[in-house]
């Protein structure tokens, strides 16, 4: 039991400490809304699951509202992302 809450609490001290990567996070983000948006315009779980996406991106946003750096950092990774998702629309 020891063990577990020592691995939570080292978990949680390396994401409050730094540990966060913007690139990797706005991946994340965008991999869902690859995923989203390749399901047929028909899916019932379409929308839903682009609603996922907006809220997983809202949270990896507010996780660097305090470090303009990693934020830019985040925003100049899903813009990239949003070109290529709006180029695959057109495919």
């Amino acid at each position: 039991m020891k063990k577990i809450l020592l691995s939570a609490f080292a978990a949680a001290l390396l994401v409050a400490c730094g540990g966060a990567d913007p690139k990797k996070d706005a991946q994340e983000v965008c991999d869902c809304y690859s995923k989203a948006n390749g399901l047929p315009a028909d899916d019932a779980n379409r929308a839903a699951e682009q609603t996922k996406c907006l809220e997983l991106q809202t949270k990896k946003y507010e996780a660097y509202k305090d470090n303009m750096d990693q934020m830019n950092e985040f925003n100049t990774t899903m813009s990239e992302c949003s070109k290529k998702l709006i180029e695959e629309s057109f495919k």
